[in-house]
């Protein structure tokens, strides 16, 4: 009988997904006084999770393209088929997704790390329900990767929600009446890093946050007078938060992709 839920085989990836999230804690405690070294080495181990599960998602489409919607003798198969282009996409997106959440966890308080806390349990239970529930439905040696990416989508809006949620409702610098220049002074003064090749991400997300308490409290509060500035803003709330979502998750997922290889009990391999 086949093993459904083979949560017991698969003991490694709940473990390596609570030492990412402490692994993440501690970075965002502690990385401005660590050296470029240390901080390059956590930096490209991210960035490498994250490309994992980019690219095993990007190959699935590319081999639906390849082997369904293009004839063989045009220019997109010919440029599709080597994998480069993938390839390069995939790198570069892994590393503005890397650079995004390394950023952005520097600013998360306690309330959010709790949240994303419960949200690895989520995870790593969506991937064995979907996995369960796809039994009957994709073969067995792609079932691990669909379900992977059926808990992406899911986790990406459960994830958006709650990250948005708790963003808006975080006690904030009060800055009703305050110009946008004494913001920007404020954001100068903010602690130095050891390694300023980090810095300056640092600053620019740390800038983004501010700026968005700041309409907040002069713009959101009266809808009429902000017009459309005041549901740009909010949407914006809504994006960026998808963008943190989605990084997030990806990495964690990136992470399975590497340890769970078991497609079931056929004995085949989920590799890439």
């Amino acid at each position: 009988m086949e093993k459904a839920l083979p949560v017991l085989k698969h003991y490694k990836v709940p473990v390596s997904y609570v030492v990412l999230w402490v692994v993440l804690v501690v970075w965002s405690q502690t990385a401005t006084r660590w050296p470029c070294l240390l901080v390059l080495c956590v930096v490209v181990a991210v960035t490498g999770l994250i490309g994992v599960g980019l690219h095993e998602a990007r190959s699935m489409r590319r081999r639906a393209w390849l082997g369904q919607y293009l004839r063989e003798d045009g220019r997109l198969f010919r440029l599709l088929r080597g994998g480069w282009l993938m390839k390069l996409v995939t790198m570069v997106t892994a590393v503005c997704l890397a650079a995004l959440l390394l950023g952005q966890s520097l600013l998360w308080n306690a309330w959010l790390w709790g949240l994303l806390l419960l949200d690895v349990g989520l995870l790593y239970l969506m991937q064995h329900w979907f996995f369960a529930r796809l039994v009957s439905d994709v073969k067995p040696a792609h079932r691990a990767r669909v379900a992977r990416l059926f808990a992406l989508w899911t986790n990406v809006a459960l994830l958006t929600v709650g990250i948005a949620v708790i963003s808006v409702l975080t006690p904030q610098v009060d800055y009703r009446g305050v110009p946008l220049d004494a913001v920007l002074h404020q954001v100068s003064r903010q602690d130095a890093w050891t390694c300023q090749l980090v810095g300056v991400l640092d600053r620019l997300l740390l800038l983004n946050r501010e700026l968005t308490h700041w309409l907040m409290q002069n713009v959101f509060d009266d809808f009429r007078a902000g017009g459309a500035v005041s549901l740009f803003a909010w949407v914006l709330v809504f994006v960026l938060s998808s963008a943190y979502s989605w990084a997030y998750s990806r990495l964690f997922l990136g992470m399975s992709s590497l340890l769970w290889t078991d497609s079931g009990d056929d004995g085949q391999a989920d590799g890439r």
